[in-house]
């Protein structure tokens, strides 16, 4: 696609929807406490699994990996940064990669709809840039982000009837949903989807899903086939389910879980009244998109990617940017078929202002709210460099916020950047095909205590997860710093 005087209004077109994309996700993680903020789990796991690494311990032989590798990878360049400069840095400059990630993201969506039209382009391209289910799962680092990418790569190839007719294209398409799968497995599905979707070049796509998802994995297979096996499958398909109902799951998916607005509240207009409002748009929205010529499949994969996370057992809210790009695409086709159908111009940029704006006002709020807990860097970071000795936590991000991540991992100190996740695999305990809390259950208990026992000092960020027996184990040895929640400790003898 050439820049010229015929193309100026797309190009303008992306690059506002990529600073509105950006400014949403940095505004989540700036109002909620900045760049070093606390308040998620996932997002320091994987850092701290690409630091470890960087430094030479590999993942499913040498610690607990319950993900395939990409996201790991995907965070080795940051991981080695922090390394050399401070784990502060490496952190901050990978959540702000992440957020560039979602504004190219945002500007694949318009790439993809751009053959529908400009108005179609604009309003799914901008539902994405401001959603905040996508501001949410692109945040920081974490698995979504890269799925995303991938699948809307495949989706931007396969639309390109040019690229399509050439060999090289239907294969790279592969190798991106390969890519995708190499974050999380779920990606399978939908990519199985547009691979059946490619109709003649379909083993080409194949060729390349397969080419993507060996490239990511096979060499982390050779060292500990059995292991990782267990802990990216098995581990993962033998979790109970999550305490969410059907609506629940449709509150996350569609953004409506975290609408707080007072005047809404009083109109009568709870949670659960507005999710269902949303759920019959969507579907009156994916019936408008099944009739657009060349657009079947976004909404097809909608339809797909929501059974999906309605029929998993684990859940939680940054799983639903699953099917975010899908409602973009729907939302953009459905909006630009009526103002087609209107063909009054003017009606038409009507309806997609009454669009855009109806996605302000469901986001704009929760967005401006943020995400995340204030650290006191510079207390912790202080406090943390006078200790002879590794330094321990529940929640390796802190180990980042503090500096002291990478630090000890250079001195051989014990590292499990997943220590939650030992509850799914070697500490499981189930009672009537439900998983025990870890709060309860007595083998993660013993082990998480012994081993954030066997450093010098240690901190932790979720309190809650342990029993009062080992919350007075854990908090025994003298405290060196303090600060509102945050209080690190010395082991005790």
């Amino acid at each position: 696609m050439m820049i010229g005087s015929r193309n100026w209004h797309w190009w303008v077109l992306y690059g506002a929807l990529a600073v509105i994309a950006f400014g949403a996700r940095l505004t989540i993680v700036v109002r909620g406490g900045g760049l070093l903020t606390l308040g998620a789990y996932d997002d320091g796991v994987y850092y701290a699994a690409a630091d470890a690494l960087v430094h030479g311990r590999l993942p499913y032989r040498d610690f607990l990996f319950l993900q395939p590798p990409g996201v790991m990878l995907s965070g080795t360049p940051f991981a080695w940064f922090g390394s050399v400069t401070s784990d502060a840095l490496g952190l901050a400059v990978c959540r702000v990669a992440f957020m560039a990630l979602g504004a190219l993201n945002t500007v694949l969506v318009a790439v993809i709809l751009r053959r529908f039209g400009y108005l179609a382009a604009a309003v799914g391209g901008f539902f994405y840039a401001f959603t905040y289910v996508a501001a949410y799962s692109e945040r920081s680092i974490l698995l979504e982000p890269v799925g995303t990418t991938g699948v809307l790569v495949a989706l931007a190839i396969l639309a390109h009837p040019a690229m399509v007719r050439r060999t090289v294209w239907p294969v790279l398409a592969g190798v991106a949903l390969g890519v995708a799968c190499g974050f999380k497995i779920w990606y399978a599905v939908p990519a199985a989807v547009i691979v059946l979707f490619a109709w003649r070049v379909w083993y080409k796509v194949l060729l390349g899903l397969v080419a993507g998802v060996t490239a990511l994995c096979l060499p982390f297979f050779v060292n500990a086939p059995a292991q990782m096996f267990t802990q990216i499958v098995t581990d993962q398909t033998g979790r109970g389910r999550a305490a969410y109902t059907l609506l629940e799951r449709m509150q996350m998916i569609l953004g409506s879980y975290r609408v707080r607005n007072p005047a809404l509240v009083d109109a009568g207009l709870t949670t659960d009244r507005l999710t269902v409002i949303l759920i019959l748009v969507t579907v009156v929205l994916t019936a408008i998109a099944f009739t657009v010529r060349g657009g079947r499949l976004y909404p097809l994969l909608l339809v797909v990617d929501v059974g999906l996370l309605l029929a998993v057992p684990s859940f939680y809210p940054h799983y639903a940017a699953l099917t975010t790009p899908m409602i973009a695409l729907v939302t953009g086709l459905a909006v630009g078929r009526v103002a087609e159908l209107v063909r009054v111009r003017a009606a038409g940029f009507a309806i997609a202002a009454v669009a855009i704006l109806g996605i302000i006002g469901l986001n704009a709020g929760m967005i401006a709210r943020g995400f995340g807990v204030p650290v006191p860097v510079t207390g912790l970071t202080s406090a943390a460099a006078t200790v002879d000795g590794c330094v321990m936590s529940d929640d390796p991000t802190i180990l980042a916020v503090m500096n002291v991540l990478s630090r000890d991992l250079a001195r051989g100190c014990p590292m499990q950047p997943d220590l939650t996740g030992w509850i799914y695999d070697a500490d499981t305990l189930m009672v009537a095909g439900q998983d025990v809390p870890r709060s309860v259950n007595p083998f993660w208990q013993k082990h998480a205590v012994a081993y954030l026992t066997s450093g010098a000092a240690s901190i932790i960020v979720w309190p809650n997860g342990f029993g009062r027996a080992s919350t007075v184990d854990l908090t025994a040895g003298p405290v060196l710093f303090q600060e509102g929640r945050w209080v690190l400790h010395a082991t005790a003898p």
